[in-house]
């Protein structure tokens, strides 16, 4: 496969599936009580237990019943967790759940914690004496909301989440799971394992960053820059000296490098962390540019995917730069990647990539993993999780968007495949938009994009990329999809498209696309609407009621437009950058508003108290607000 761009380091240095066997039980949904019902083991010693050194997070967890190989598979779609036989290749059990889990982990004792993301828990359950029996409830703890990835120490005494919404990492006590520290996290966290140190890494959606948390002190978190520069012949002067940003960082693995005896040197026995992610260029927001979005290629790609290598000892990134040496754009990119796992002991990092529904063999002893690909696997749709048996040298894969697991033979050249179809029920409506999904996430389609991006690379998950980007016409912010789209017409920030259809169609062509057929822009129109909003997490008090009175208060004038948080469809004439060639544009939702920063059509505000201060805004007259006003305005913002 052909690669354009090399990452230079250290700081410079340049189908159709077999039908799966029944499973032999199934639960009703699990009512798992609340705190402070006791998470401590009913049954201690009874069913399966961990695979040696599995205290990452996972849509796959591996354990052992005696000599046989198990699955733990998280379903969001089916709201439930099943257990497969790994060996045998047919399901056991599905274990249903009144959430949706996310990621799952075997801790110490056997029991199975699994993160719920359409709310604010994490569940406790365990297994009994017979493999083929659901899991059995045992207790949940509240969390911030949107609880995501989940990781142990090395020591199995603590146990830490992210919440991606929440946008926190909760430390909790492994034997009660109490919860005993919450830690404030830049947006949208999702991976987290924890190293050799006790230092907790957290992986971000938006953002070109990694967090690192101690869990054995009190200090605030810490960020590890991952933003990278170009290196490219085409590429001006300015470009070259601009850090690009990044997105698409959900996932996390480690590997501790061979003692000595091996072939690394001094790098022999140091652990690396890898993020697998996508590094971003939206372009100088003070430059129009002459394409939509973002700069013109110039041999690195605005979207290009990278894998991150982070050095635990010294908490920094071992890659600065991506060097172009390609005049033509490449295809198969990894551009949404999901997941990932390592094989110790071939050196191996695999990476779950949806959009091209395939995993990725790199060498992860390699300073470049990327730029060391060994072969990949194709697997079918929506590829979530991925565990490694490294006993066996297999793979195992759950692909979210058939329902399919996928147990891959490493040891081959070419790798022999067996699939296992698991008890799929998604929610009617999901069902009913399955199309759509796929077409959204799909990437290197040329009738949507010239360059290979997706619906869901500046959409992430329905969401956004918190970025704004360059057009033609001026700089232009993502907004959020998930829950604003009903009764919002018209569409775009100008409010030119009548009908979401035709938003669709006219993006397509913005992004260079050949076009889509009409029944595919209407599976993606119906898909769009059924995308799962954030948690709901408002929050009713003083200040709230205080920032409502005044939103709705004539004097602000802020209900005008946005009636009880949403949209009068109207455009609104606005002072415009010099760089933008319009000044009329359409209002928008203001539902989540909290979790969308930046703000305005052109992204000018940082935060939400920055766009209320602002005396030069035409949106109303907060500034003109005591700045305790301006603070209950601002929370009742955020609750919306």
């Amino acid at each position: 496969m052909r690669r354009m761009f090399i990452a230079c380091l250290f700081l410079g240095a340049c189908a159709q599936l077999p039908p799966g066997r029944a499973p032999s039980g199934a639960s009703p949904p699990a009512a798992v009580a609340a705190a402070p019902v006791s998470c401590v083991r009913h049954a201690p010693g009874v069913g399966p237990v961990r695979v040696a050194g599995a205290r990452a997070g996972n849509a796959v967890a591996l354990v052992r019943d005696g000599t046989r190989l198990l699955a733990y598979i998280a379903d969001a779609d089916s709201r439930s967790l099943h257990t497969i036989d790994v060996d045998a290749g047919h399901e056991l059990a599905r274990t249903r759940l009144d959430g949706e889990p996310r990621q799952v982990l075997v801790l110490a004792d056997g029991r199975v914690a699994t993160t719920l993301s359409d709310g604010t828990r994490v569940a406790i359950l365990e297994p009994t004496a017979d493999p083929a029996a659901p899991l059995a409830p045992v207790c949940t703890r509240d969390l911030p909301a949107e609880p995501w990835g989940i990781a142990a120490s090395p020591d199995d005494a603590k146990v830490v989440v992210t919440s991606a919404w929440g946008s926190a990492l909760s430390v909790l006590d492994e034997a009660t799971m109490d919860v005993r520290r919450v830690v404030p996290l830049p947006r949208d966290p999702r991976g987290v394992l924890v190293d050799g140190h006790d230092v907790a890494f957290v992986s971000h959606v938006v953002g070109a960053a990694m967090s690192t948390v101690d869990l054995a002190a009190d200090d605030s978190p810490d960020v590890v820059d991952l933003s990278l520069r170009k290196s490219s012949p085409l590429a001006s002067a300015e470009d070259l000296r601009t850090a690009r940003t990044g997105s698409q960082g959900y996932a996390l693995a480690s590997l501790v490098l061979p003692a000595a005896g091996g072939s690394n040197g001094a790098m022999e026995g140091a652990e690396r962390v890898f993020a697998p992610m996508v590094s971003v260029d939206p372009g100088d927001p003070e430059r129009r540019s002459s394409v939509y979005y973002g700069p013109p290629f110039d041999g690195v790609p605005k979207e290009t995917p990278t894998v991150a290598v982070v050095d635990t000892d010294t908490e920094r990134a071992m890659t600065r730069y991506l060097l172009g040496t390609s005049e033509k754009e490449l295809t198969r990119e990894c551009l949404l990647p999901r997941a990932a796992a390592v094989e110790a002991k071939a050196g191996r990092l695999l990476v779950a990539c949806y959009g091209i529904d395939a995993v990725l063999d790199l060498d992860a002893r390699a300073a470049d993993p990327l730029r060391a690909e060994r072969r990949r696997f194709d697997v079918p749709a929506g590829p979530t999780g991925i565990a490694v048996d490294e006993d066996a040298g297999r793979a195992v894969v759950f692909s979210q968007m058939q329902a399919t697991v996928t147990v891959i033979d490493l040891a081959g050249d070419r790798g022999a495949f067996r699939h296992v179809a698991v008890d799929y029920h998604p929610d009617p409506g999901l069902a009913s938009v399955a199309r759509g999904r796929m077409l959204f996430y799909r990437t290197d389609d040329t009738r949507i994009s010239s360059d290979g991006i997706a619906c869901s690379s500046c959409h992430v998950d329905g969401r956004e990329d918190g970025l704004t980007w360059t057009t033609p016409f001026g700089p232009r912010q993502t907004p959020m999809l998930a829950g604003r789209l009903p009764g919002t017409a018209p569409y775009g920030w100008v409010g030119d498209q009548k009908t979401l259809a035709d938003y669709i169609q006219n993006t397509v062509t913005r992004l260079g696309g050949n076009g889509i057929a009409g029944t595919d822009v209407d599976d993606i129109a119906k898909y769009l609407l059924t995308i799962r909003a954030p948690p709901d997490t408002a929050r009713q008090d003083v200040l709230v009621a205080r920032g409502h009175a005044l939103f709705d208060d004539e004097k602000q004038g802020c209900a005008t437009c946005h009636a009880g948080g949403t949209t009068d469809g109207q455009g609104h004439r606005l002072v415009p950058k010099p760089k933008d060639s319009q000044t009329s544009f359409d209002t928008p939702s203001l539902r989540f508003v909290r979790g969308t920063a930046p703000y305005f059509h052109d992204g000018r505000y940082k935060t939400i108290e920055a766009l209320l201060a602002d005396p030069e805004s035409a949106m109303g007259h907060s500034a003109l607000l005591p700045e305790g006003d301006r603070e209950a305005l601002a929370a009742y913002l955020r609750s919306l």
